[in-house]
């Protein structure tokens, strides 16, 4: 990473892209790059070359050779990014098709922040020079909110504004919050042309970006020390009702794995049926087994296929064997889209007799654009969707960024839903239909900081449930038989031992930084905050009606040997007494540490 100035502008060089380009504190964009993508919309990597990075006082110069190869593909670039003392930066590439391949899209990309831009103004100059006043959509928009555009031009700040101008293609926005991404993201090719389309060898792509500032610049501002974590303005919500999924692997739980799953109190076990193959009534019957032995209900997703009414009929005499507790039944298609309108009324037809306290549900398996764009049929007593923060892109800062776009699904979800609930199902750090390996960060510190940031993301008023991750595994929370854990155990039994209370909100002067989520039941309070990156970081929490004194435990680089293999251990030794003024606690958190704090009224 290269921290870059241009002018009144900061910004950072990372991997071929600029990120962060920022006027003091606020953000004007979030990032510009290339993307070769697929005839199957995946990301080529790039390698790069070539690097040259020159910079004087207020302004600098590079240029560099990305190189994306897989397969068939060959297409290499050469960008170039310059930006001067007046605050205009320019991003370019200038590529070439080395073979013949199908793409999708090849072109640059601009991702809009959303604090900064939802729900306010923008000026669009369209390709043929037309001129229109829009709007950021303030709400997740299904479809693109503006085509065929130019330029861009938005206010940073009163008086002073911000033009994006795009080269060497007609370009487009999405909402990029219908995949979980915090994000607006502005790109080319239109999604209206056909796709994949052929690239000769040879073909040339070159398109550029520049972005220019009109108006006063204002004095920059005084930049308060530490980050503050504070009590946000919306109501307190209860807690959701928080569950697992059943491990895709098919091994049942070992006794020390059930022991481990015990702590975390799961209200749900998912499971997810397919009664048009032969092997669901084993899942059935295992998944039955594994709830019974965690005191758990069962949330079972049912995937229809072309012949509904035998396929439910086959459910029900599964079910009639197995008898399992169930707790919500999820109607879904085993393939993309929305159940229909009669596939659901004979779904509630037939479970109904089956376990009538249990709650029926529609929706999704896979991302919440589905439900956005395809609104499901009514006569139902809960919505579905599921969320990941990787669909377009993998990298730890992006993971943070995402936890505001699953903030937004739930915002707008709820305005589909109406007076019915909704179950955020499930919740993985990865996108389960991904053929590569379990996502490493499952075992890490981050993906316990991460899980800290989902949850505040995600426990919101009208949020019935929660499904993350899987009982055992590598996309789990129990690492295997041995009994050990994975550090996002701990966040997970933390949250379980605040069942029946409300989340309330918090908010955060640097989400990208720390993230953090409170809970309260009777008089007992608490925080779980998680440090997101490498670097140590001061925080003070205010406003949480503090005690003289609270109670610390830690998870982080020093202690997490002896958390993942003793967990019972950890949790059971005695928490560190820290002083509050009453007001105000400062802490220091150490590299992708997660934090716990609790407090009780009268003590």
């Amino acid at each position: 990473m290269a921290a870059l100035r241009a002018g009144p502008l900061s910004l950072e060089f990372v991997d071929g892209a600029l990120r962060y380009l920022r006027l003091g504190s606020r953000e004007i964009l979030r990032g510009i790059y290339a993307a070769v993508r697929d005839s199957r919309w995946n990301t080529i990597p790039h390698r790069l070359s070539d690097l040259r990075i020159e910079t004087a006082g207020d302004s600098f110069t590079l240029s560099f050779l990305a190189e994306c190869r897989l397969k068939e593909i060959d297409f290499v670039w050469k960008g170039a990014a310059r930006g001067d003392s007046t605050g205009r930066v320019r991003f370019s590439m200038d590529g070439e098709a080395r073979s013949r391949f199908l793409r999708n899209r090849i072109g640059l990309c601009v991702l809009h922040p959303l604090r900064e831009c939802a729900g306010r103004p923008v000026t669009v100059e369209e390709v043929d020079g037309a001129v229109a006043a829009g709007t950021f959509p303030r709400y997740v928009q299904p479809h693109q909110p503006f085509k065929n555009i130019r330029a861009l031009t938005h206010e940073v700040v009163p008086g002073l504004r911000a033009t994006v101008r795009l080269e060497g293609d007609v370009f487009e926005m999405e909402d990029q919050r219908n995949w979980a991404d915090g994000s607006y993201k502005t790109y080319s090719t239109p999604l209206e042309l056909p796709y994949p389309a052929a690239i000769e060898a040879g073909t040339r792509i070159a398109q550029s970006l520049t972005l220019t500032l009109e108006g006063p610049t204002p004095r920059p501002s005084r930049v308060a020390s530490g980050i503050v974590l504070s009590l946000g303005d919306s109501p307190p919500a209860p807690v959701p009702c928080l569950g697992l999924s059943v491990a895709s692997h098919g091994r049942s739980l070992h006794p020390a794995e059930a022991a481990r799953l015990k702590t975390l109190a799961p209200a749900h076990l998912r499971v997810d049926l397919r009664p048009s193959r032969p092997g669901f009534r084993k899942d059935l019957a295992r998944a039955a087994a594994e709830a019974r032995a965690l005191g758990s209900s069962l949330e079972v997703a049912v995937h229809l296929g072309d012949a509904p009414g035998h396929e439910l009929k086959s459910l029900l005499e599964a079910a009639g064997r197995v008898r399992p507790r169930v707790t919500r039944w999820l109607i879904l298609q085993d393939r993309e889209g929305i159940p229909t309108e009669a596939c659901v009324a004979l779904a509630r037809k037939a479970l109904h007799s089956l376990h009538p306290p249990a709650l029926l549900g529609t929706g999704t398996d896979g991302d919440y654009v589905e439900l956005n764009r395809d609104r499901p049929p009514a006569g139902t007593d809960l919505l579905c969707y599921s969320v990941n923060p990787q669909v377009h892109a993998s990298d730890d800062r992006t993971l943070v960024e995402n936890l505001e776009g699953l903030a937004s699904t739930v915002e707008a979800g709820r305005r589909i839903a109406g007076k019915r609930r909704l179950a955020i199902t499930p919740v993985t750090l990865k996108p389960r239909a991904d053929p590569f390996p379990a996502d490493p960060r499952q075992a890490s510190l981050f993906g316990a900081g991460w899980t800290v940031g989902s949850l505040g993301a995600l426990c919101q008023r009208g949020v019935h449930s929660i499904t993350f991750y899987e009982t055992t595994g590598r996309r789990g929370v129990v690492d295997n038989a041995r009994g050990s854990v994975f550090p996002l155990y701990h966040v997970l039994a933390d949250a379980a031992e605040f069942a029946g209370g409300i989340v309330l909100p918090v908010k955060c002067t640097e989400p990208l930084a720390v993230a953090g989520v409170a809970f309260r039941l009777g008089a007992k309070s608490r925080v779980l905050l998680a440090n997101l990156g490498p670097e140590t970081r001061t925080v003070r929490l205010e406003g949480f009606r503090w005690p003289a004194h609270v109670w610390l435990k830690s998870l982080d680089e020093k202690s997490v040997k002896g958390a993942i293999a003793s967990p019972v251990r950890f949790r059971a030794a005695p928490s560190r007494r820290v002083d509050s003024s009453g007001r105000s606690v400062e802490l220091t958190l150490r590299p992708y540490s997660f934090v716990r704090l609790d407090s009780e009224i009268g003590h």
